[in-house]
């Protein structure tokens, strides 16, 4: 049996040139993959595109963006990066060996543990570094 875990990743784009279109990976995303009860296969997607089928209005970077209409524009590309799986085994042994003690009204899930945020930090970096390498890939012919 296999656990596939899907992690979207919020990303700004940038159409800078020599810029990075995505946006920070959060612990968040380490904290959620720890919590699996089975290892997660991990498989980086990215797509190039999708601003031509859903445009965003120009806005604050660090807030979401608001489409400019919920009506896809038709015949535009997207093309689909697909990466190799990452293998988080490693860190997720660490995360497993740093047990904490819950406090009263926590769940389990929760901590407050330096060690784990090193974790969730670490597994996201992880993915960000494959997900910032099909990026590159992706773009390579425009930048």
């Amino acid at each position: 049996c296999v656990c596939v875990c899907v992690c979207v990743c919020v990303c700004v784009v940038r159409f800078e040139k020599g810029q990075s279109r995505l946006g920070k990976f959060l612990p968040g995303m380490g904290k959620l993959l720890t919590s699996c009860s089975t290892l997660p296969l991990l498989i980086p997607i990215y797509h190039k595109g999708m601003h031509d089928v859903l445009p965003e209005e120009p806005g604050d970077p660090r807030l979401p963006a608001k489409p400019i209409s919920i009506f896809p524009r038709g015949g535009r590309q997207i093309d689909i990066y697909i990466g190799e799986p990452i293998d988080i085994t490693d860190l997720c042994s660490a995360a497993a060996g740093t047990t904490t003690t819950m406090t009263s009204g926590q769940k389990d899930w929760e901590s407050d543990s330096k060690e784990d945020l090193r974790v969730w930090l670490a597994i996201s970096k992880r993915v960000q570094n494959a997900m910032s390498k099909l990026e590159k890939e992706a773009w390579q012919d425009l930048d």
